[in-house]
């Protein structure tokens, strides 16, 4: 791919992630007020029961996906096509393995649902049937994950995008047919999921046809037991350092649980699912780079890899900080206006809880290039070592000082988060490319410096400007992020890093 047509496609790439995260938010606004006022808040209750196995399948299937994408796109980029024919090949019989792994689990749970969960009365068939659905959606929408693995590998995330804006809309759009013109059950929710990830599959499977080189097969005789075993291992560390980023972002919620009480850790997470809204919105950047990486990777242009690597994690970690210093700026109004006036008090949470995000972006880019090369054993064995760390330092912190509990845990987790989102990756890196921590730092510098202009920006137009409506919060954080993002690019970004920014964009 040439130089002009990855441009080209990033910027298409960048375009239908804003697409796809408008569509996301839309449907989120609509589809649980609709489900609520449909099914009424007992029978809404059962859904998130049928959600929490696939949630936790979801975890070990996905470092599966990400190990298996890596080996496949390697070997076409490599224009091996023996050898990725191999890998799918073995990617599809290992699917089927976890496949016969997991039905006895969701037999189980289908059979003994009343002695598992609180189901109301009159509604354990419709929750059976839920359970029996969601279990068919997953096994189908692993069919697609797989597929949509050659869209990965040659940087078709805008058709990636589409399948997203297809499941999203078809979920909602089959619930209102089923809704209105059969009968208004909760089965019918589940029976949605599947009918979508059926079509999506259908999708998956045309485009998996229509982009794929030819010369690339399924077969099943191709199973390579060399290839299986290189897969596992990935996946194993992935899993294991996607439990320690879990060990490390959940603790000050499960502590203030422990020492506060549930009012406290009620609070908590409600703040912190803003957090949350910051990673996706800063995921329609950072997510742009990892085929290109991997791509570079493929083709051993090792100068690429860096570039990439190091340029990109400095943009979309400033641009995070940008987004993270103005939310901060005004996080007493914000949490009043959003939530309600007794959270004004607990701003310097958010605060805290926002400071690691732009550092966590920019990691997230880093770590794209150690799992180019498969070498995730070491970031996963200290993601998990600094979790615990984390945890023994906070119980001594909380149980030698009554005082200030709740800033002593939220502190010591936002350090340890930017240690091991960010300097661990950096040190990762630098072990394969000696000589990028210099850069590294000096990212972290300007990254942090950012957050602080933001800041100050921001909580100075918060002092000047009354803001008493949603409206004018939102017109007031624009207006600092827009002076904030002038700053950084025309006073902060290098010339290459503004060039870089600009060729997403236009």
């Amino acid at each position: 791919m040439r130089i002009n047509d990855k441009t080209a496609q990033t910027r298409v790439n960048f375009y239908t992630n804003i697409v796809s995260l408008a569509v996301n938010i839309i449907i989120a606004l609509v589809y649980t007020p609709y489900l609520v006022d449909q099914l009424g808040v007992s029978a809404y209750g059962i859904l998130p029961l049928a959600l929490i196995i696939n949630q936790y399948i979801s975890v070990a299937t996905g470092a599966l996906t990400s190990s298996y994408t890596r080996f496949y796109s390697v070997a076409l980029q490599k224009s091996d096509y023996e050898q990725a024919s191999r890998v799918i090949s073995t990617s599809m019989l290992a699917i089927g393995a976890i496949v016969i792994c997991v039905l006895p689990i969701f037999i189980g749970v289908i059979i003994k649902i009343d002695n598992l969960f609180q189901i109301p009365e009159g509604l354990t068939a419709s929750a059976q049937y839920l359970f029996i659905y969601t279990a068919l959606s997953f096994i189908v929408s692993l069919l697609s994950s797989l597929l949509n693995v050659t869209l990965y590998a040659q940087n078709r995330l805008d058709l990636m995008n589409l399948l997203k804006i297809v499941r999203n809309v078809m979920t909602l759009v089959v619930v209102w047919i089923l809704f209105e013109y059969i009968n208004v059950n909760v089965a019918y929710v589940g029976l949605s999921g599947f009918l979508t990830e059926c079509i999506v599959l259908a999708i998956s499977a045309y485009l998996f046809l229509k982009t794929k080189p030819s010369e690339i097969k399924i077969r099943l005789n191709t199973f390579d037991k060399t290839i299986l075993t290189a897969i596992i291992a990935m996946s194993a560390w992935v899993l294991v350092q996607q439990l320690g980023d879990t060990l490390l972002y959940r603790t000050d919620n499960l502590l203030f649980n422990l020492y506060l009480g549930p009012e406290a850790s009620g609070r908590l997470g409600a703040i912190s699912s803003l957090g949350s809204y910051v990673m996706v919105i800063t995921n329609v950047v950072g997510s742009l780079f990892g085929p290109l990486i991997l791509i570079a990777y493929s083709k051993e242009n090792h100068k690429e890899v860096q570039s990439l690597a190091m340029t990109q994690s400095k943009i979309v970690g400033c641009l995070s900080a940008v987004l993270c210093g103005t939310i901060a700026g005004v996080s007493s109004p914000l949490l009043s206006l959003w939530l309600d006036s007794s959270f004004a008090v607990y701003d310097s949470w958010l605060i805290i809880k926002l400071l690691p995000l732009p550092f966590y972006a920019a990691g997230g880019i880093l770590a794209f290039v150690y799992r180019a090369w498969n070498k995730v054993k070491f970031p996963a064995i200290m993601t998990v070592i600094l979790g615990i760390i984390d945890i023994i330092l906070i119980l001594l912190f909380c149980s030698l000082f009554d005082f200030h509990q709740a800033k002593v845990i939220l502190y010591i987790s936002a350090l340890f988060s930017i240690v091991q989102s960010y300097v661990l990756n950096i040190y990762c890196v630098n072990r394969i490319y000696s000589g990028v921590w210099k850069i590294g730092t000096g990212s972290f510098i300007t990254i942090l410096a950012v957050c602080l202009i933001a800041y100050i920006i921001s909580k100075s137009f918060n002092c000047w400007w009354e803001i008493d409506t949603l409206w004018v919060l939102l017109s007031q954080m624009v207006l600092s992020a827009l002076i904030t993002l002038g700053i950084l690019i025309f006073l902060i970004f290098k010339k290459h890093e503004r060039k870089s920014l600009f060729s997403i964009i236009k």
